[in-house]
């Protein structure tokens, strides 16, 4: 695919080396990434902005969202803020011509943002469209980040309007109807800031004139590009007018006429050219004013004209072709893209014929399988089809095919499967397999390396082997060496209602334990007990700073997500951090694309490959060592399907190999090929074929190492056994060196120096002399490198020192670009600078002869930690200053406050200087102090706080002293709150002062309504008031019932439980009584009394009983003192009634004859009544028609008797007698039977 590179006809003549690598911005809620800018900047229109702007779109801002997800899932949120109190950061000023009492250092360019990562908040968002404008929002003074003064002038308001991208809202007029409508995202409002209008910021002929714009640009038509800061109001995050967002840009701070850009790229053809062969490259060219001419470079010494142009390469190797494009106004752009020229591709050689399938001898997601150790003898390790290990060693060139035959451990239980090999030593080797003694056994099987003089391998000897993990529960083992001789394993394991990753880390004095050495019981450093799939866990450990990455996909999903946790290291140990099992949610299944990991030598990389689910794509991403993520996703392969990848990272070209097989089906095999990324230029998505067997499956590759080759391991055939085949892909190295930093993060203070070291190496013979210069972002840092050239021998090394400091708080990103010729290459350093600020009210009144107090806040600016001294002084003399404590010492991100008394007898206006210090950084902060008159009177209420219960009163005495020889009539009145509920009187209302003096007035509170009162009295003399707060309990109870309602049934007893609760600080003893209305059920209350303590409650149990049915009521009255509260609660006595129609009955003998039984509902009885009848004496035969009625409340039911004689039933008379039962309840009815 082509690579592009844009540059602006107004941009001046740059010459560029570029790394044309696609980025794909991420936003997650644990490891959410910075927006970065996506094209060459200029820098600010204005010349009062001293920030270099990040161009993005609209929705890099709305994060596609409305409302406060926008700004919960928004990368720029909080947006730019400001400590000023009572200051508004959109109307705050930058340094230049600033109004005095401008407060220092204006709205930043970088924040951190809500997700704790740094974000560029100075924005250029370009090729939009403005909708309509209006003014509003008018003021004639300053806002209190500008000092707050007066503009001296006329009113200004602020110039307000909406834009869009037409690429996302095609109608401005239809668009962002709803909150949920898409085109809201596409939309944001703007504002020219009244005071930035005022202060000439933006006044007529500057980058932001709102006259210009007005005049110069036409609504829904004209291209326009901004910029300004990004700024939440959220007021109007849910205002339609406001698109349902709250972002803005405001200050918007320039705009200019949208420019047209030109715009470069590469592409040739054949992709993957021989030694000889002829390569046709086609060039590009777009905006800009045509025609074109173009200029070539072919990276071996050649150069061409015209498009297309041809070129042939005689030597193998990897070539930097670049293209030069000139419109016919001058206007030039570059690309350029890397041919990589090969001879004939390798052949793989058999390693062994006797091996499982590769799924079982060699896949897992990571693990090596393929060792070369530092003596340059590689080791292969799989397992055979018998389930036992096969150990293979080869102690020349391995691809000339001298691998020894293996060296098999006995054969397990279970059979061995998915080995991760370990290289402590020469002469030690760990393997961490699956199987052993059982089924689901993770099992670390130790191996002795043998060696002769040379250190050539002559055997191995397999040792005891011991169970990690014996649940027959753990799958997919993993281990990787760690920079200090430790061993991490890690394996998954899954139950019915869990599926995790569990680790343990082995050293040689103390062998397996968790991560802290505390415990043998592994740690679980990942959980998900919702999605019950496996985990596939890969490791690696970042050479750089020691950091392990745990990554891990399912093995078949969903979900569709790659899981993340990392060990931090300390200096002396790791440390697991907080699991993201979402990191990734585009990622297909670990069956034959486990996620793959890799190490970038030359960038200080993290390389992470995964298959792309639901295409023929595969995500790459790269992780600094601050954990900022670029995607360098491939384009779609022209494959059947795609699988067992695995990615490399070649050791001097920093070149990207990924390695796959065009399986036929999911899981399935294929041809083995690779696709490569060189540095600085795009995918080439051609399969280069290594092996076309179409039965190839599974892969493992040779960690990046100091070997120029690409090495790997892989398996032939789709049954038992299988051959484990070697390959090695040999680039070609032209003579090239190496940059480095070390290090490549720093921290200092504003102010100061800070120094990292960089490191040039020679490569594959490179000689000659390379310059070195540094390019920063964004401005505001200075950095340069001494010397600034260093000549290099074939071999050699050599060093400067790259000197970075600033005045100004932020994050930097300093490149340091070393170029020989045509030869460059770059690292880049992050350097943080830190500082505090100094915070406190801008002004402050003293009365004269007492002390007044104010706070002094220390705020850690951009990561700051350290102490910070604090020293007070004030001028003129009079007042006396001081500061508790003098000394703060801040975290990271923190704030710490000192409490500033002053004191004076002197009256009159003086300046206080508070000054904070921490080592060279130094900050002070001014407050106007001034002493006033101090007579007057003071006022006190003793007691402050007064509780009693309702029905009752207390009082509180008012004490008024006079001050500063006071003297007068002082009157006092009172207020309530709530209004109502409680009376108060103050005796009396007026009291004499004289100088000097004192006088009291009693104020009286009563009240039958318990809760808590606040009483303010005032006191009041001429112009002079002064108020005493008190606060007023009254105390009570509240009484409750549980149920309210009771239904028992006749001669039954049933219960309630009586609750009560003390209010407002209410104590004592609660006495209960009952009542009950009408007569006929008996209700007792055990206990009869019950001690409350304040905010407690206690309960009694009501206890009722009847044998009369029918409805009562029962009345619990609690009383305490002249309190009393009562409760009501419904009892229902239910029964039932029975029924019997006739209740007499004559027969002949040999007939029969029925009775109706009738039963009816009693106050509201519900339930099943059970029947039964007898005949006394016995001869007739008796039978129901249903042995139960079920009633409802209020119901009825019937059940029929039916008798029957025979002709020889004596006659006579008998009676049948009919049973009603229904729990406790039982009646009963006769019939009188007479046989003829």
């Amino acid at each position: 695919m082509p690579t592009t590179v844009r540059f602006s006809r107004f941009t001046a003549i740059i010459t560029l080396t570029l790394l044309l690598i696609p980025v794909i911005q991420i936003a997650l809620p644990v490891f959410a990434s910075p927006v970065t800018t996506q094209a060459p900047l200029v820098g600010s229109w204005n010349s009062n902005v001293s920030c270099t702007p990040m161009t993005v779109r609209i929705t890099d801002i709305t994060a596609n969202q409305t409302g406060t997800t926008s700004f919960n899932a928004g990368p720029f949120s909080p947006g730019i803020t400001t400590t000023v109190s009572g200051g508004d950061a959109k109307r705050w000023l930058t340094p230049g011509p600033t109004p005095s009492g401008w407060h220092s250092p204006g709205p930043a360019c970088t924040i951190t943002n809500n997700f704790g990562k740094q974000q560029g908040v100075f924005v250029e968002i370009d090729g939009v469209k403005r909708a309509g404008t209006t003014f509003e929002d008018s003021s004639t003074s300053y806002d209190p980040t500008n000092g707050g003064g007066s503009y001296g002038g006329p009113t200004v308001n602020d110039f307000t309007f909406n834009v869009y991208d037409p690429a996302i809202v095609s109608n401005y007029g239809t668009s962002c109807t709803t909150a949920k409508d898409p085109t809201c995202y596409g939309r944001i409002h703007l504002e020219i800031d009244h005071d930035w209008q005022a202060a000439k910021y933006c006044a007529s002929g500057t980058a932001c004139d709102p006259s210009a714009l007005n005049s110069q640009t036409t609504q829904g038509a004209t291209l326009i590009d901004f910029q300004g800061f990004v700024y939440w109001d959220g007021n109007n995050a849910n205002s339609a007018s406001h698109s349902f967002s709250g972002w803005e840009l405001h200050p918007l701070t320039g705009w200019r006429i949208h420019q047209s850009t030109l715009n470069v790229g590469i592409s040739f053809t054949p992709t993957s050219p021989v030694t000889g062969q002829v390569v046709t490259f086609n060039g590009t060219a777009s905006g800009g004013t045509a025609p074109y001419s173009f200029s070539w470079t072919f990276g071996d010494g050649a150069t061409g004209t015209g498009n297309p142009a041809t070129h042939t390469y005689t030597a193998s190797g990897s070539y930097s072709a670049g293209l030069s494009v000139t419109d016919s106004k001058g206007a030039t752009g570059a690309a350029s893209t890397t041919v990589t020229v090969t001879g004939t591709p390798p052949t793989s050689v058999i390693v062994a014929s006797d091996a499982a399938t590769g799924p079982s001898s060699l896949a897992t997601a990571g693990g090596e399988k393929l060792i070369q150790d530092s003596a340059g003898k590689m080791i292969a390790v799989y397992t055979d089809s018998t389930g036992r290990i096969g150990l293979a060693y080869d102690n020349s060139d391995p691809m000339l095919g001298g691998w020894s035959a293996p060296v098999k451990s006995s054969t397990p239980a279970s059979a061995y499967a998915r080995p991760a090999a370990v290289l402590v030593s020469l002469t030690s080797l760990r393997l961490i397999v699956e199987g052993g003694s059982g089924t689901g056994m993770i099992s670390d099987i130790p191996v002795v390396i043998q060696r002769d003089s040379q250190n050539n391998i002559t055997g191995f000897t397999i040792g005891t082997i011991k169970t990690l993990d014996s649940s027959g529960l753990g799958r997919y083992p993993m281990a990787v060496l760690l920079h200090n001789g430790d061993i991490l394993a890690a394996w998954a394991w899954q139950n019915t209602t869990r599926t995790m990753v569990k680790s343990l880390r082995w050293d040689s004095l103390t062998g397996w334990t968790n991560l802290a050495g505390s415990s043998s019981t592994p740690d679980i450093a990942l959980l998900d007990s919702v999605s019950i799939t496996w985990f596939v866990p890969n490791m690696i450990e970042r050479p750089d700073n020691n950091n392990i990455y745990l990554m891990a996909n399912r093995f078949t999903g969903p979900p569709e997500t790659i899981a993340l946790n990392k060990a931090t290291w300390n200096g002396s140990g790791w440390s697991w951090g907080s699991q993201n099992i979402t990191y990734e949610t585009n990622c297909s299944d670990a069956d034959d694309d486990p996620v793959g990991l890799a190490w970038d030598p030359v960038r200080s990389l993290v390389v992470v490959a995964y298959g792309i689910t639901g295409t023929l794509s595969y995500g790459v991403f790269t992780l600094t060592s601050q954990d900022v993520k670029t995607h360098l996703d491939t384009p779609s392969l022209a494959v059947t399907n795609r699988g067992w990848a695995g990615i490399a990272v070649h050791v001097t070209t920093g070149d990207y190999y990924l390695f796959l097989m065009n399986v036929n089906t999911d899981g399935g095999s294929g041809p083995l090929g690779h696709i490569r990324l060189p540095a600085g230029g795009v995918w080439n998505p051609t399969v280069n074929y290594l092996d076309s067997t179409t039965t190839d499956q599974v892969l493992s590759l040779r960690p990046t190492g100091t070997s120029p080759t690409i090495d790997l391991l892989y398996a032939t055939g789709t049954s038992s056994p299988s051959t484990i085949k070697f390959i090695s892909v040999r680039p070609s190295n032209p003579s090239s060196f190496t940059v480095s930093a070390n290090p490549t993060a720093l921290t200092t203070q504003a102010g100061s120096s800070v120094i990292s070291t960089i490191t040039l190496t020679s490569q594959n013979g490179f000689t000659g002399t390379v310059s070195l210069s540094t390019n920063v972002s964004p401005s505001g840092l200075t950095a340069s490198v001494s010397p600034s050239s260093i000549t290099l021998t074939s071999g050699g090394t050599g060093t400067s020192t790259l000197t970075a400091n600033s005045t100004t708080t932020g994050t930097y990103t300093v490149t340091v670009v070393a170029s020989s010729g045509s030869a460059s290459q770059s690292v880049q350093v992050t350097v943080r600078v830190t500082d505090f600020m100094v915070s406190a009210p801008s002004s402050l009144t003293v009365t004269s002869g007492s002390a007044t107090t104010s706070t002094v806040t220390l705020t850690s600016l951009n990561g700051f930690a350290g102490t910070v001294n604090l020293a007070p002084s004030a001028s003129p003399s009079g007042v006396t200053v001081s500061l508790s404590p003098t000394s703060l010492t801040l975290t990271s991100g923190g704030t710490g406050t000192s409490t500033l008394t002053v004191s004076s007898s002197t009256v009159g206006t003086y300046t206080v200087t508070i000054t904070g210090t921490s080592g060279s950084l130094s900050h002070q902060v001014t407050i106007s102090v001034s002493v006033v008159a101090s007579s007057g009177f003071t006022i006190a209420a003793n007691p402050s706080t007064v509780s009693f219960q309702s029905g009752s009163n207390a009082s509180s005495t008012i004490t008024l002293t006079s001050s500063g020889n006071f003297s007068g009539n002082v009157n006092l009145t009172e207020s309530v709150t709530p209004s109502t509920g409680l009376t108060v009187s103050c005796n009396p209302t007026s009291v004499s002062l004289s100088s000097g003096g004192s006088a009291n007035s009693t104020c009286t509170f009563a009240s039958s309504t318990q809760n808590n009162y606040t009483v303010t009295v005032t006191a009041t003399s001429g112009s002079l008031s002064q108020t005493a707060t008190i606060t007023v309990a009254v105390g009570g109870f509240t009484i409750s019932a549980s149920p309210t309602t009771v239904n028992i049934q006749a001669g039954s007893s049933g219960t309630s439980s009586i609750t009560v609760l003390s209010v407002a600080g209410f104590t004592g003893m609660i006495n209960f009584s009952v009542s009950v209305t009408p007569t006929g059920l008996t209700a007792s209350i055990s206990p009869a009394s019950i001690r409350l303590s304040p905010g407690g409650s206690g309960s009694s149990t009501l206890t009722i009983n009847s044998t009369n049915v029918g409805t009562y009521t029962v009345i619990v009255t609690g009383t305490s003192g002249s309190s009393t509260h009562s409760v009501t609660i419904t009892v229902n006595v239910q029964d039932f009634t029975l029924a019997v129609n006739p209740s007499s009955l004559s027969i002949a003998a040999g007939n029969g004859g029925t009775v109706t039984i009738s039963i009816a509902s009693m106050a509201g009885f519900a339930g099943t009544v059970s029947l039964s009848a007898v005949c006394t004496p016995s001869g007739p035969r008796l039978s129901l028609s249903s042995s139960s009625v079920s009633l409802s409340s209020g119901g009825s039911g019937t059940s029929t008797l039916t008798v029957r004689t025979l002709h020889k039933t004596p006659p006579g008379t008998y009676t049948i007698t009919i049973t009603a039962v229904s729990g406790s309840l039982t009646h009963t009815a006769t019939v009188v039977l007479t046989v003829t």
